[in-house]
């Protein structure tokens, strides 16, 4: 049996039952190889030690860490280490993204006690505005600090490869993002709103994810009001909260689009199937995508995705089948939307290629093999 630690320091909180959680797909799959798993987190829902799956012998156990000293996304947490190095003993330690101040620090530490070390990637390039020279700093002070204590980088899409590559790293290998799909329901539609407007709309675009200044609202419904010219019954829905929500509904309201664009709240991981279902495409319009959980969910339910040209979606949509990778041009949005409306959509092909490459199951493999060599 192999013991690994899972240890998220970015300072914000996980609910495990809005979101699709990467580090819990892999280590509940990891759990019928032989592997047990402590993921460190910060957490909305959980509140103690807990135990959320078990298999054999082995378990995968939830440790939040309910403390922390933070500036920006650079965090401390206060007893950590003691509950990693002097409480537990692992057998693997894997941290997640290059710039963070515990990084590096974690992965040392865990050297010096003979643990292997892995170091797992989803960004794919340094920050911009005033967070680049703090950037700068950090890379001057632990960058070759983490090179040196981390056996092996995992990088989520082909952008994060090269980033590492170019940061100086070695022994760089690309393994994507799964999808759980065990939290999936089809069931029927939990909400009269979402009914009523399928059953008055033939054509229905989708837009999952946060509302703010990372994904491009505005450009979407720039894109749809050309489509209304165009596509009689057509409609909108956009699903979740964020900081400019507001902002999008007193546009809607301005513009009088309110019978054409629905906009709902984030809805549990167990409802969220019958939204896909309910729609025709997926939108994505994002200024930077690590890797993209809802480009995988909406293939799984058979939607083909028009998506700007980010990390995850161009390694995730590899032909027109799927989908297309294009610049934020709302012409060209028009043009393919229109494009897969009119096709014949096969909604097999795509859950196909979702559980074929990117099940937890056979990522969760690849994840072994890195931990046994």
């Amino acid at each position: 049996m192999i013991k690994l630690a899972i240890i998220r320091t970015f300072p914000s909180e996980l609910n495990i039952d809005f979101y699709n959680v990467q580090e819990i797909g892999l280590a509940k799959s990891l759990l019928k190889y032989g592997v047990s798993t402590d993921f460190y987190s910060m957490f909305s829902n959980v509140f103690n030690e807990t135990i959320h799956s078990t298999s054999n012998n082995n378990r995968l156990r939830l440790i939040p860490l309910k403390k922390v000293y933070k500036v920006g996304s650079i965090s401390w947490f206060p007893g950590l280490f003691k509950s990693l190095f002097l409480l537990n003993k692992y057998d693997v330690v894997q941290v997640h993204e290059d710039f963070q101040l515990l990084s590096p620090l974690i992965l040392r530490a865990a050297k010096q006690r003979k643990s292997k070390t892995v170091l797992v990637q989803g960004m794919y390039s340094d920050f911009g505005g005033f967070k680049k020279y703090i950037q700068k700093i950090y890379d001057v002070i632990f960058i070759e600090m983490l090179k040196r204590n981390t056996d092996c980088c995992i990088a989520k899409t082909s952008e994060a490869k090269k980033y590492l590559i170019c940061k100086g790293f070695s022994n760089v290998n690309i393994i994507p993002v799964g999808l759980d799909i065990t939290s999936f329901s089809y069931g029927t539609n939990f909400n009269q709103e979402l009914h009523d407007f399928k059953n008055t709309h033939e054509n229905i675009l989708l837009y999952i994810g946060s509302i703010g200044k990372d994904r491009d609202i505005d450009f979407i419904i720039d894109v749809f009001k050309i489509l209304l010219t165009k596509v009689e019954r057509i409609g909108l829905i956009l699903v979740g909260d964020g900081p400019r929500k507001d902002n999008i509904k007193m546009r809607i309201q301005k513009e009088s689009l309110n019978n054409s664009i629905l906009i709902l709240d984030s809805v549990l991981n167990n409802k969220v199937g019958q939204i896909y279902t309910s729609a025709d495409i997926f939108l994505l319009p994002s200024i930077h995508e690590i890797f993209g959980m809802v480009v995988l969910e909406s293939l799984y339910f058979g939607l083909p995705v028009v998506s700007s040209k980010t990390a995850g979606p161009l390694d995730i949509l590899s032909n027109n089948l799927l989908g297309y990778c294009l610049d934020f041009d709302k012409n060209l949005w028009v043009d393919k939307i229109l494009l897969l409306l009119k096709a014949q959509n096969d909604k097999f092909y795509k859950k196909k290629i979702v559980l074929t490459n990117f099940s937890w199951d056979v990522i969760a493999r690849k994840y072994c093999e890195f931990y046994k060599r």
